[in-house]
């Protein structure tokens, strides 16, 4: 299996009909290298360099030494196999001629001139190049003989006519010695002409002419190992090399000048060798002959490369060039798209021009010019083409290959292909936008992109019910039915963004299932799945599935933000999540009052009266935090209760009740309910920031609030001579300035948030008499009598007009003072809170940290009765799963609450210790467990961490996790053990999906149908049920 940035890029699941194919990549060889797919062949020859600088002699001698000085070389030769039989099917208009297949060739402008992929190296002395020379004795040479008295050439060629062969000269003046048994000669010239016509020219004596009078001349095709063809010659004189060996035999009428006609034999980077023979059979050539062989040769410079073969939305774009010695005046070059999967052609065009689904245009290559000099056609050798996909019968996930022709214009023959490599277009990417609920039901907004949807150009959305393993119901995306509505997305965005996987149109989908179809799966999990499928009618047939993560219809949750007094009214803000609200879609409020056992009011979320209003809120950050739950993104809440027209009981405790119900008028019918916990007010808080003594002027600032003062509106602070027992004076607090830090500490304190002040009393203050500050809450605003509630704070002392500064201690506790004010906040490592070293659980800057003695803690904590655990590189709170001392805890995702006992996490359920620690007893056990701890990472191609998996490299980490070593890939790991038949799995067995020897993935079995793995791109860790993707057969790792 197969990202990017936030999205996924996926390869194939196996869908039925459609096997997958290989990938195989298009290489380039490098300047300096030579890279074929057939044999290569390089053989020493001697060779003398003589003439222009593109003249090169082939000599091939025996083994004694000449008298004359050669320059070894090697000539490098590529041979090339046949086409496999379907592939000649591209042949519509050609002859019988064999096609060869040839690899890629690349030529850039950075190559240099010695760049050969199955073709000629151009060497200093080039066969390809086939030169002439004029010989003489200074460089004819002694050649190698072959004598025999039967045929060592398979005569397969046609043999020319030879009655009427001129009859040889014979030098007069040349004796013949029956124990002389000399062979030597050279091929002057090797060379074709644009016309398929080769010219031989050379030499060749040998005093067994004297009795082998008939001299032929043959073409032998060293790639396939048999003979081309064959022809007599007459002899002609060469004086040259009568003088260089007198003794041979008639070497005065040594010499050959010939050609051959090639135009109907296709030997596109063939190595041939020519072979002059004398022999005592002039029929055939046969019998007793004496033979000389060239070196090798290859006579049709053949090279070619695709730069670039790839998809762009639904059109294939093929850049490249081909470069051959066919592509004459009078040829013409075709590039053919060529399905090898199936073994027929897809679309074929002329260069430089268009038909209905292609474009194409001839491009100049000087690049290749510079590398393959010694080819006509090199420089304007390439092409540029564009096929329309849309339009062929084109199937994703088939070997594509194109192939470059050239044909004569006249007879329509072919006369050379070059194959590319095969690629294979397999890849997939979608994305989920939107996978929410909201009133209406469940909304899947998203994309899919697939190189797939060109055969399967219907997609569809499918509605899964996981723990049941049965489908719910399904959409044609674009119609819409009872419970499920649909429309089609253009999305070019995605288009754009994966441009290289194959789309046609729009590729979006927005689908709603209604809650009436939800509620099918009540108390169950749900999944959706993303199709392509051939099957337009039901969505069968071959088809391309990914699946979603998993929505759990059983969990529901709540939480009380704030539950505060605020003025005289209960303000309630929270939220909470039932999925029984798909059938009881009402939601309501109502508050209790657990002391007395009675409701003292109900108000419907969105509706209002004289006593209660309630508004639904948004919370996207619940359904982020609970992204597996049915969590409408209204969840949240924002409630008041006017507790004065209520009869607010203040000793009383009080509940909050969160119902859907069936019943849209008063909340009753069906219903289902989650209660908070009891709170009671009775918080008060109270602190003297700073107190400022200047002459007869006293300033306080810090701030109060009780919930005490819910019926006590109005606020006043008393200056009070505690060594004197009176009061000085007392100012009415008008200026409730805002506390946020306050309301951070006690969020449920009533009017904490608006509880600071700044306040002035004009008053001289004694020296060394301790004063104290009352808080009062009253009903009284003229005087601050009546009615009145009063909060005494610490003492504070005139010390003769001087601030306080460092730690001072006041009646029993030490406060800590800078500059006169009781400090709050970090000083150092040290947390403070009016003055007061800070204990238990501090929120600082959005973190939650834990203190004691003002000094933070990290490691596992108490407060409340709850344990937590604090940690990293700052010492905050940690949340979810977490692996400490080798051991697996979980941490609530909400107030971080260490689990103990049993409880559901995503969908599965896991036991804890005690202490915390994750219960698992037998090996399987602790396999399976470590699998489900990993639920929600995400899915990374060749991921191996908790960064993110692929599907081995899950299996691989946590069997790792308890010591076992699978090895990286779904291949190893088949062998990691015994194999079971996939319905005799146990928990922690490994699933695999394929054939035996070749398995595209694997899971782990958690018993009951039910199996975990790292599925594709876009879709975390889950668990899965095999009720819809049937695994092939199993692997016992360990048996206990």
């Amino acid at each position: 299996m197969y990202k990017a940035g936030k999205h996924w890029v996926v390869t194939p699941l196996v869908f039925l009909g459609l096997a997958a194919g290989t990938h195989m990549g298009m290489g380039k060889a490098a300047a300096d290298t030579t890279t074929d797919t057939g044999a290569k062949t390089t053989t020493d020859a001697t060779t003398t360099a003589q003439g222009t600088s593109d003249a090169a002699t082939i000599i091939v001698e025996e083994d004694t030494a000449t008298e004359n000085s050669e320059v070894a070389q090697k000539a490098e030769t590529v041979n090339t196999t046949s086409q496999d039989t379907a592939a000649n099917e591209v042949a519509e208009n050609a002859t019988s001629t064999a096609s060869t297949q040839v690899s890629e060739v690349t030529a850039t402008e950075a190559v240099s001139a010695q760049t050969v992929e199955n073709a000629q190296s151009s060497t200093e002395a080039s066969v390809a190049q086939t030169p002439t020379v004029t010989v003489t004795p200074a460089n004819v040479a002694a050649q190698k003989s072959t004598t025999t008295a039967t045929s060592q050439v398979e005569t397969t060629a046609k043999v020319a006519a030879t009655a009427s062969q001129e009859v040889n000269k014979v030098d007069t003046t040349s004796t013949y010695n029956s124990s002389n048994h000399a062979n030597k000669g050279h091929f002057d010239k090797i060379m074709l002409d644009d016309q398929g016509q080769l010219q031989v020219s050379g030499w060749h004596a040998a005093d067994h002419s004297h009795n082998q009078t008939s001299t032929w001349m043959i073409v032998y095709d060293a790639t396939t190992n048999r003979e081309v063809t064959r022809q007599q010659y007459a002899t002609v004189e060469r004086d040259d090399v009568k003088k260089a060996y007198p003794t041979i035999y008639n070497a005065k009428y040594s010499g050959f000048n010939m050609s051959f006609d090639l135009s109907g034999y296709n030997l596109a980077n063939h190595t041939i060798r020519l072979i002059a023979r004398y022999s005592n059979n002039p029929r055939n050539g046969e019998g007793q002959y004496t033979d000389l062989w060239s070196q090798d040769v290859i006579p049709y410079k053949n090279a070619a490369h695709v730069d670039d073969f790839s998809i762009n939305k639904n059109t294939l774009h093929v850049n490249g060039w081909h470069a051959t010695d066919y592509s004459t005046t009078n040829q013409d070059q075709y590039v053919i798209l060529f399905d090898n999967t199936r073994g027929h052609e897809l679309a074929r065009v002329k260069v430089g021009e268009s038909t209905d689904v292609a474009t194409s245009k001839r491009v100049s290559r000087k690049d290749v010019q510079k590398v393959y000099s010694n080819i006509a056609n090199a420089a304007d050798s390439g092409y540029d083409i564009i096929f329309d996909l849309s339009k062929l019968d084109y199937v994703g996930g088939n070997q594509i290959s194109v192939v470059s022709r050239y044909v004569n214009k006249n007879t329509n023959s072919t006369k050379t292909d070059m194959w590319s490599a095969k690629h294979v277009f397999n890849q997939s990417a979608f994305n989920l936008d939107n996978y929410s609920f909201d009133k209406n039901g469940l909304n899947v907004v998203g994309w899919h992109v697939s190189d797939y949807s060109k055969q399967m150009p219907n997609q569809y959305v499918i509605l899964f019910d996981k723990s049941a393993g049965k489908e719910i119901a399904r959409v044609k995306v674009g119609e819409s039915k009872t419970g499920i509505t649909s429309r089609v997305e253009k999305r070019e965005d995605a288009r754009n963004a994966y441009r290289g996987i194959y789309s046609n149109d729009a590729v979006g989908f927005n689908v709603t299932f209604a809650n009436s179809v939800i509620a099918k799966a009540l108390g169950h999990e749900l999944q959706v799945v993303i199709r392509y499928s051939s099957d337009a009618k039901s969505g069968e047939g071959q088809r391309q599935d990914f699946w979603s993560g998993v929505k759990n219809l059983s969990t529901s949750a709540y939480n009380l933000d704030s539950f505060q007094l605020q003025d005289s009214k209960l303000t309630v803000n929270g939220w909470f999540f039932n999925p029984q609200e798909v059938k009881q879609q009402n939601k309501f409020l109502i508050l209790f009052d657990q002391t007395a056992g009675h409701e003292v009011k109900r108000i419907q979320i969105g509706k209002s009266d004289d006593k209660a209003q309630a508004k639904a809120v948004n919370r996207t950050d619940v359904q982020k935090a609970y992204a597996n739950a049915y969590v409408p993104l209204a969840s949240g809440f924002s409630a008041s209760f006017d507790m004065v027209k209520l009869g607010f009981n203040l000793g009383h405790n009080y509940q909050v009740v969160m119902r859907v119900s069936d019943d849209a008028v008063g909340g009753e019918g069906n219903r289902t309910d989650l209660w908070s916990g009891a709170h009671k007010f009775n918080e008060s808080g109270f602190a003297v920031d700073k107190l400022t003594v200047s002459g007869n002027k006293v300033t306080a600032t810090g701030w109060f609030a009780s919930d005490q003062g819910y019926d006590k509106p109005v606020r006043y602070l008393i200056l009070f001579d505690q060594t004197a027992n009176e009061e000085v004076s007392r100012v009415k607090v008008s200026n409730n300035l805002a506390r946020n830090d306050v309301q951070g500490v006690y969020p449920n304190l009533r009017n904490a948030a608006t509880s600071g002040f700044s306040v002035e009393f004009t008053n001289s203050l004694k020296s060394n008499h301790a004063y104290r500050l009352i808080a009062r809450f009253t009903n009284d605003a003229v005087y601050g009598e009546g009615q009145r509630s009063d909060q005494w704070g610490t003492k504070l002392y005139n010390n003769v007009g001087q601030g306080y500064s460092g730690n001072v201690n006041m009646d029993g506790a030490t406060f800590y003072y800078r500059n006169g004010d009781r400090f709050n906040g970090l000083d150092g490592n040290v947390y403070y809170v009016n003055g007061l070293r800070y204990n238990g659980i501090a929120n600082i800057g959005g973190q939650n940290y834990f203190y004691s003695n003002g000094n933070k803690q990290t490691g596992f904590q108490s407060a409340n009765g709850n344990t937590y655990y604090f940690a990293g590189s700052n010492g905050a709170m940690q949340h979810g799963w977490q692996t400490i001392n080798n051991n697996k805890y979980f941490f609530d995702r909400g107030n971080g609450v260490m689990y103990t006992g049993t409880h559901n996490i995503d969908g599965a359920n896991y036991t804890f210790q005690s202490n915390g620690v994750l219960k698992v007893d037998t090996t399987r056990e602790r396999v399976a467990s470590v699998a489900k701890s990993l639920i929600g990472t995400p899915y990374a191609w060749g991921g191996t961490t908790t960064a993110g998996f692929d599907c081995s490299g899950f299996t691989q980490y946590v069997y790792a996790q308890v010591g076992i070593n699978l090895g990286r890939t779904t291949y190893q790991q088949q062998y990691n053990g015994t194999r079971v038949a996939a319905t005799e799995v146990r928990p922690g067995d490994l699933l695999f999906w394929g054939s035996a020897n070749a398995p595209h993935h694997v899971g782990i079995s958690l018993g009951n149908g039910k199996y975990i793995d790292a599925s594709t791109y876009g879709q975390p860790v889950a668990i899965r049920s095999t009720a819809y993707y049937a695994p092939s057969f199993g692997v016992r790792v360990v048996n206990s």
